[in-house]
């Protein structure tokens, strides 16, 4: 879904419409189609033996999985971590911790996959606590790795470098909306 769409059928709070309604296109669908698939393939090639663990971060990182799931060329199985520093806000705070449903990680290949990377405190997090239910190995992958922040981790696979500034759009939204965005956009003004 294109944004001027998705603003004349939404009925969202008026604050976030604002916000989405000066966003500008950074990143457009098949550009971001075509960074999916090179980012399947380099994954694809990676894991292809490892029968591993594909982990989905709720919610940014449902959208990258679910064009994944479809782009892998090899077996795996899916379960999810549900955790937040954001939550509907346009900064983040403390790690919160919602749940997770998945197969045991023990002796395992992991790969957990989220919408974008910024500071790298919640992936990092998160790859600890695979590694304590002891995974053998853990990577993740992200749509967005922000490019120009020094960071103690870094994605082992990433779609799109972006620069600075609040985006929306493919998993990533602004007050829960603009997730299913087929493009990318960057909020003015946040």
């Amino acid at each position: 879904m294109e944004l001027q769409a998705f603003l004349d059928c939404a009925d969202i709070p008026s604050e976030t419409a604002g916000m989405l309604a000066k966003a500008k296109s950074i990143v457009d669908s098949d550009a971001v189609d075509k960074a999916v698939d090179q980012l399947a393939v380099r994954i694809s090639v990676a894991l292809q033996d490892n029968n591993p663990i594909v982990l989905t971060v709720l919610h940014g990182g449902l959208v990258l999985a679910g064009m994944l799931s479809r782009r892998l060329a090899f077996p795996c199985e899916f379960g999810y971590l549900h955790a937040t520093r954001y939550g509907n806000a346009t900064s983040g705070d403390e790690l919160e911790w919602r749940g997770c449903e998945h197969p045991s990680l023990a002796g395992r290949t992991v790969l957990v996959v989220d919408d974008i990377l910024d500071e790298g405190k919640t992936l990092a997090a998160l790859l600890e606590y695979c590694r304590e239910q002891g995974a053998k190995q853990v990577l993740s992958a992200v749509l967005v790795s922000r490019g120009g922040l020094t960071r103690d981790i870094e994605a082992d696979f990433a779609g799109l470098t972006l620069g600075p500034g609040f985006l929306v759009g493919c998993g990533m939204d602004v007050a829960g909306y603009g997730r299913n965005l087929t493009s990318i956009y960057r909020l003015e003004g946040v």
